[in-house]
Protein backbone atom coordinates (compact mmCIF):
# COMPACT_ATOMS: atom_id res chain seq x y z
CA UNK A 1 0.00 0.00 0.00
CA UNK A 2 2.93 2.45 1.06
CA UNK A 3 4.60 1.75 -2.44
CA UNK A 4 1.41 2.68 -4.32
CA UNK A 5 0.87 5.91 -2.34
CA UNK A 6 4.41 7.04 -3.32
CA UNK A 7 4.52 6.15 -6.71
CA UNK A 8 0.60 8.37 -7.09
CA UNK A 9 1.99 10.99 -4.62
CA UNK A 10 4.78 10.97 -6.91
CA UNK A 11 2.94 11.45 -10.08
CA UNK A 12 0.53 13.85 -8.96
CA UNK A 13 3.19 16.54 -7.29
CA UNK A 14 5.36 15.83 -10.20
CA UNK A 15 3.41 16.02 -13.40
CA UNK A 16 -0.10 17.30 -12.13
CA UNK A 17 -1.02 20.88 -14.00
CA UNK A 18 -2.13 22.78 -11.45
CA UNK A 19 -3.08 25.66 -13.62
CA UNK A 20 -5.17 23.90 -16.20
CA UNK A 21 -5.98 20.45 -14.81
CA UNK A 22 -4.78 17.36 -16.54
CA UNK A 23 -1.57 16.05 -16.14
CA UNK A 24 1.76 16.97 -17.91
CA UNK A 25 3.03 13.93 -20.04
CA UNK A 26 7.07 14.02 -20.81
CA UNK A 27 10.12 14.51 -18.58
CA UNK A 28 13.25 12.93 -18.06
CA UNK A 29 14.23 11.04 -15.38
CA UNK A 30 14.80 14.16 -13.19
CA UNK A 31 11.21 14.97 -13.84
CA UNK A 32 12.17 17.95 -15.76
CA UNK A 33 9.88 18.92 -18.56
CA UNK A 34 11.39 18.07 -22.27
CA UNK A 35 11.83 20.66 -24.93
CA UNK A 36 8.33 21.43 -26.42
CA UNK A 37 9.41 20.47 -29.55
CA UNK A 38 10.46 17.47 -28.98
CA UNK A 39 9.25 14.19 -30.78
CA UNK A 40 7.59 11.31 -28.56
CA UNK A 41 7.13 7.79 -28.69
CA UNK A 42 3.43 7.94 -30.31
CA UNK A 43 4.25 10.71 -32.63
CA UNK A 44 3.17 13.78 -31.05
CA UNK A 45 4.90 16.81 -29.42
CA UNK A 46 6.43 17.12 -25.44
CA UNK A 47 4.32 20.53 -25.76
CA UNK A 48 1.27 18.56 -25.93
CA UNK A 49 -1.61 16.61 -23.46
CA UNK A 50 -3.00 13.17 -24.56
CA UNK A 51 -6.13 11.26 -24.33
CA UNK A 52 -4.28 8.34 -24.45
CA UNK A 53 -2.14 9.09 -21.08
CA UNK A 54 -5.34 10.44 -19.74
CA UNK A 55 -7.45 7.43 -19.88
CA UNK A 56 -4.76 5.18 -18.38
CA UNK A 57 -4.30 7.56 -15.66
CA UNK A 58 -7.73 7.62 -15.27
CA UNK A 59 -8.13 3.63 -15.47
CA UNK A 60 -5.23 3.90 -12.52
CA UNK A 61 -6.68 6.28 -10.26
CA UNK A 62 -9.86 4.80 -10.45
CA UNK A 63 -8.11 1.63 -8.59
CA UNK A 64 -5.79 3.37 -6.26
CA UNK A 65 -8.49 5.06 -5.01
CA UNK A 66 -10.91 2.34 -4.09
CA UNK A 67 -7.99 0.35 -2.82
CA UNK A 68 -6.83 3.31 -0.86
CA UNK A 69 -9.67 5.96 -0.22
CA UNK A 70 -6.84 8.77 -0.54
CA UNK A 71 -8.81 12.63 -0.90
CA UNK A 72 -6.06 13.61 -3.71
CA UNK A 73 -7.01 10.40 -5.60
CA UNK A 74 -10.67 11.44 -5.32
CA UNK A 75 -9.90 15.15 -6.14
CA UNK A 76 -7.57 13.88 -9.22
CA UNK A 77 -10.65 11.13 -10.22
CA UNK A 78 -13.30 14.12 -10.08
CA UNK A 79 -11.09 16.00 -12.42
CA UNK A 80 -10.11 13.85 -14.40
CA UNK A 81 -13.78 12.96 -14.98
CA UNK A 82 -14.38 16.64 -15.98
CA UNK A 83 -11.79 16.22 -18.54
CA UNK A 84 -12.68 13.44 -20.07
CA UNK A 85 -16.51 14.23 -20.50
CA UNK A 86 -15.86 17.78 -22.00
CA UNK A 87 -12.26 19.14 -23.25
CA UNK A 88 -11.42 15.08 -24.88
CA UNK A 89 -15.14 15.12 -27.04
CA UNK A 90 -16.28 18.83 -27.28
CA UNK A 91 -19.56 17.80 -28.85
CA UNK A 92 -18.66 15.16 -31.51
CA UNK A 93 -20.05 12.10 -32.38
CA UNK A 94 -18.44 9.05 -32.88
CA UNK A 95 -14.68 9.65 -31.51
CA UNK A 96 -12.81 11.75 -29.47
CA UNK A 97 -9.74 14.49 -29.76
CA UNK A 98 -6.40 12.61 -29.25
CA UNK A 99 -3.91 15.98 -28.75
CA UNK A 100 -3.96 18.99 -26.65
CA UNK A 101 -2.34 21.69 -25.69
CA UNK A 102 -1.83 22.38 -21.93
CA UNK A 103 -4.51 24.77 -21.31
CA UNK A 104 -7.43 21.85 -23.54
CA UNK A 105 -7.59 23.65 -26.58
CA UNK A 106 -6.24 22.17 -29.78
CA UNK A 107 -3.29 22.91 -30.93
CA UNK A 108 -3.19 25.65 -33.64
CA UNK A 109 -0.80 24.00 -36.24
CA UNK A 110 -2.83 20.94 -36.34
CA UNK A 111 -6.03 19.46 -37.86
CA UNK A 112 -8.12 18.53 -35.51
CA UNK A 113 -7.14 14.32 -34.94
CA UNK A 114 -10.00 12.12 -34.37
CA UNK A 115 -9.05 9.30 -32.57
CA UNK A 116 -9.92 5.36 -32.81
CA UNK A 117 -13.45 4.01 -31.93
CA UNK A 118 -11.33 1.89 -29.63
CA UNK A 119 -10.61 4.89 -27.05
CA UNK A 120 -14.34 6.61 -27.06
CA UNK A 121 -15.38 3.06 -26.13
CA UNK A 122 -12.52 2.97 -23.42
CA UNK A 123 -13.35 6.25 -22.47
CA UNK A 124 -16.93 5.74 -21.65
CA UNK A 125 -16.57 2.63 -19.78
CA UNK A 126 -13.79 4.05 -17.48
CA UNK A 127 -16.47 7.48 -16.91
CA UNK A 128 -18.64 4.71 -15.64
CA UNK A 129 -16.06 3.05 -13.31
CA UNK A 130 -14.71 6.47 -12.09
CA UNK A 131 -18.57 7.20 -11.14
CA UNK A 132 -19.14 3.87 -9.39
CA UNK A 133 -15.69 4.39 -7.35
CA UNK A 134 -16.83 7.95 -6.74
CA UNK A 135 -20.70 6.54 -5.32
CA UNK A 136 -22.21 9.07 -7.77
CA UNK A 137 -24.90 8.21 -10.52
CA UNK A 138 -23.41 7.99 -14.04
CA UNK A 139 -26.56 9.10 -15.74
CA UNK A 140 -25.60 12.23 -16.31
CA UNK A 141 -22.80 11.40 -18.28
CA UNK A 142 -25.03 8.94 -20.35
CA UNK A 143 -25.69 10.87 -23.14
CA UNK A 144 -22.49 11.97 -23.96
CA UNK A 145 -20.98 8.90 -24.08
CA UNK A 146 -23.59 7.50 -26.30
CA UNK A 147 -22.57 9.97 -28.63
CA UNK A 148 -19.08 8.55 -28.67
CA UNK A 149 -20.07 5.23 -29.06
CA UNK A 150 -19.88 3.77 -32.46
CA UNK A 151 -23.27 2.23 -32.97
CA UNK A 152 -25.06 5.89 -31.90
CA UNK A 153 -27.39 6.81 -34.83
Amino acid sequence: MQQAQNLFTCCHQQAHNRTYGGYLEHFNKHWEPQPPTTKTLIGSRAEHKTLNTHLHLLEAVISFYQFSNCVIAKEALIELTHILTGAVTRGVRIACFDIFQHDWSLPPTRRAKLISYGHAIENSWLLIAACRALDVSPYPLLPQAEKTLPMSS
